[in-house]
């Protein structure tokens, strides 16, 4: 083998895969990109991230009751989907939490003393499936971050080290 490939191959090893994921989801531009990215399906698509349509329990034509749609038409609000936008307060309390195995994306679920999977009940067989899945990235959302986020920084830390 030669000295290049010996050296390339040292330098390699030294890689601390977990560091450098843990480095680049720890960058600000990055958590903002994966929260306007949930953000931005749920307020346009009303899906969650496994692909599933939203629609609450009380929905009667559509994805909500009558009542809501009253509520959010009055306030020029979007209500051909659900977008757990109301007050924005839910949006504004998502954050990306590091952990060792990588991350999870955390919100206040919490509205007027109640939880908002309360709402989804014949949707979600429990909160924590329902937070888990609004809470996720869709296999496209993970693949456009893995493409044209995460892989050019991992591209630009590994030509730093070698």
């Amino acid at each position: 083998m030669s000295l290049f490939f010996l050296q390339l191959s040292e330098d390699l090893m030294k890689v601390n895969v977990s560091r450098l994921l843990n480095d680049i989801f720890s960058e600000k531009n990055i958590q903002e990109w994966v929260i306007d990215a949930i953000q931005l399906r749920l307020e346009v698509s009303g899906i969650d991230g496994k692909g599933k349509k939203m629609k609450t329990d009380r929905a009667t034509d559509g994805f909500y009751s009558e009542r809501t749609k009253d509520i959010k038409s009055y306030f020029g609000q979007n209500y051909s989907n659900v977008t757990l936008k109301d007050s924005g307060d839910f949006y504004k309390s998502m954050k990306i939490i590091l952990n060792n195995a990588g991350f999870e994306i955390d919100g206040d679920f919490e509205k007027e003393n109640e939880n908002i999977y309360k709402n989804f009940t014949n949707s979600y067989a429990s909160q924590k499936e329902f937070s888990s899945d609004i809470m996720s990235l869709t296999s496209k959302e993970m693949t456009l971050i893995m493409e044209t986020k995460v892989i050019p920084l991992i591209n630009k830390k590994l030509n730093e080290i070698i």
